[in-house]
C-alpha cells in the first residue's frame, strides 16, 4: 500500500535519529528553506536524509535539484546521469530547478534518455476487468485448486471472488466480520484457506483474518498485542512448512504467526525498516525478502541475520510494493519511485544479491498506481489501476467521477 506523500515523508523523517527534534520540525525546516530560496540549507537537509536512508531515487532527484540551485552543475548532472541509468522517466526539463542546466549537452542527452525510458513497454496482456470503478483494490490472490482469483477492496472493505470466466462476486460483504481496508492476501490451497491482511488507516487498528474457502466463513482473527502504537499489517508470505510472516508498515515491524497460540511474534525486533511492505521467500523457506522504503532486505532464518539485498548502482530496489519470488528471481511492483513499473530482478545462486534486471512493464496506459500481483500458472497477474490517490483516510473518494473499472493485466513468465 502506497502512502500519501506528506505522511510518507514525515514517516521517513521520524525514523532518522538525530536529523531533527521532531519529524514536523525537520519537514518544516526543509519546506522553509525551499520557500526562502535558502538552497544551501535545503542541500544540507537533503544530504542528511540521503545519508541516513540510502539511494532512493526521489531523494537523489532532490539532491540533484539542490546542487543545481546551488550552482554545482557537475554534481547535479552526475546525479541525473545515475537516475537515467536506473531507467527512470523523470522530466528534468519541465522542472524550473534545472533551468541553469538547460543549455548543457549532457543535460539534453539525459532528457532524451528519460523521455525514452517513459515509453510504455506494452508487454502486458489482458487479464480480467472488474466492473466496479469505486472498488479501489489493493490485494490479489490466486487459488490454483478452484482456478479463481480473489481481489480485496480498500474503499468497500470487502473481498471479491473472480471465476475462470472473469465473473466477479462478493466473497465477503462490506465490513463483514469487522473487516477493514483489505490489503495483502494469500491462499493456502490444500487447506482451503484464505489469509487476509486488513487495516483501518484512520485508527491504526489492523489484523490478519482467516477465511474458509469452502464456506466463506471467518475462522479466526489475529491482531498485534501491542495497542500503544498504530499498526498496518500490509502483506504476508506462507512458507512451505506453514510458517506465516507478515509486514507491519506503521509499526516498522515483521511478525511470525504462531499458529498454535495465535500470537503474532516480532521477528528481529532490533531491525527497524522504514515502511516494510511486500514480502516473499525463497522456495526452501530459508530466506525472506522484505521490501521497504529504501530497498529490499534479506532475512536468513537459519542464521538469524538480516542484510540488505545488494545490487549494482544502476539497479534501484527502492519503492517496491508487491514482491514475489519466481525461479530465483524477484518480481516487484515498483510504484514508490515516481515512475510506476513492473520489474524482475535476477538473483545470485545464494540469493543474497542482484546480478541483473529486466523491466517487464513500464508506464502502461492503464497504470494508475499498480499495487500488488500474484503468480498464477505461467503468468504474473497484477492490479494495474488501484486509483489509490482517490481514497481518503476517512474512506471517502475525492473525484469519483474520474474513476474507471478495475483492470488486472498479466505478463507471461
Amino acid at each position: 500500500m502506497k502512502l500519501r506523500t506528506l505522511a510518507f515523508f514525515l514517516l521517513i523523517l521520524a525514523a532518522l535519529p538525530g536529523l531533527a527534534q521532531s519529524p514536523d520540525e525537520a519537514f518544516g525546516n526543509a519546506q522553509r528553506a525551499w520557500a526562502k530560496k535558502d538552497y544551501p540549507a535545503f542541500l544540507d537537509i537533503m544530504t542528511g536524509i540521503t545519508r541516513q536512508t540510502g539511494r532512493h531515487p526521489s531523494l537523489l532527484l532532490n539532491m540533484a535539484r539542490a546542487h543545481a540551485l546551488n550552482g554545482d552543475s557537475a554534481a547535479s548532472l552526475n546525479l541525473l546521469t545515475q537516475l537515467s541509468a536506473m531507467r527512470l522517466a523523470y522530466r528534468p526539463d519541465k522542472d524550473t530547478a534545472f533551468a541553469p542546466l538547460a543549455h548543457s549537452p549532457g543535460f539534453r542527452r539525459i532528457v532524451t534518455e528519460m523521455v525514452r525510458h517513459g515509453k510504455p513497454a506494452l508487454r502486458s496482456q489482458a487479464g480480467f476487468v472488474i466492473r466496479d470503478a469505486a472498488l479501489i483494490p489493493e490485494g490479489i490472490a490466486w487459488d490454483p485448486v478452484g482456478k479463481t482469483f480473489f481481489v480485496g477492496s480498500l474503499a468497500k472493505r470487502k473481498i471479491l471472488r473472480i471465476d475462470a470466466k472473469g465473473q466477479a462476486k462478493d466473497f465477503t460483504r462490506p465490513a463483514q466480520d469487522g473487516l477493514w481496508e483489505v490489503l495483502g492476501m494469500k491462499v493456502e490451497p490444500q487447506k482451503r484457506l484464505l489469509w487476509v491482511c486488513s487495516a483501518d488507516e484512520k485508527t491504526g487498528r489492523s489484523g490478519l483474518f482467516l477465511y474458509d474457502l469452502k464456506t466463506g466463513g471467518l475462522i479466526r482473527k489475529y491482531v498485534p498485542e501491542d495497542t500503544t502504537r498504530k499498526h498496518l499489517l500490509n502483506d504476508l508470505t506462507i512458507l512451505e512448512n506453514g510458517d506465516i510472516y507478515l509486514t507491519d508498515s506503521e509499526a516498522a515491524s515483521l511478525y511470525r504467526l504462531d499458529r498454535q497460540t495465535g500470537k503474532l511474534e516480532a521477528v528481529n525486533p532490533q531491525t527497524k525498516l522504514i515502511y516494510p511492505n511486500g514480502i516473499t521467500h525463497r522456495e526452501e523457506g530459508r530466506l525472506l525478502y522484505v521490501a521497504h522504503y529504501g530497498g529490499i532486505v534479506v532475512m536468513d532464518l537459519l542464521l538469524n541475520q538480516t542484510t540488505p539485498l545488494t545490487s549494482p548502482p544502476h539497479i534501484t530496489l527502492a519503492g517496491m510494493d508487491g514482491l514475489y519470488f519466481h525461479e530465483n528471481t524477484l518480481i516487484g511492483v515498483q510504484n514508490g519511485i515516481g515512475s510506476d513499473r513492473i520489474v524482475q530482478f535476477f538473483l545470485s545462486p545464494e540469493g543474497k544479491s542482484v546480478t541483473g534486471w529486466k523491466v517487464l512493464e513500464n508506464n502502461h496506459p492503464n497504470f494508475r498506481i499498480p499495487t500488488t500481483g500474484v503468480i498464477a500458472g505461467k503468468a504474473f497477474y497484477f492490479i494495474a489501476n488501484s486509483q489509490l490517490r482517490n481514497l481518503q483516510p476517512d474512506g471517502s473518494l475525492t473525484s469519483p467521477e474520474t474513476l474507471k473499472d478495475v483492470v488486472v493485466l498479466q505478463i507471461k513468465l
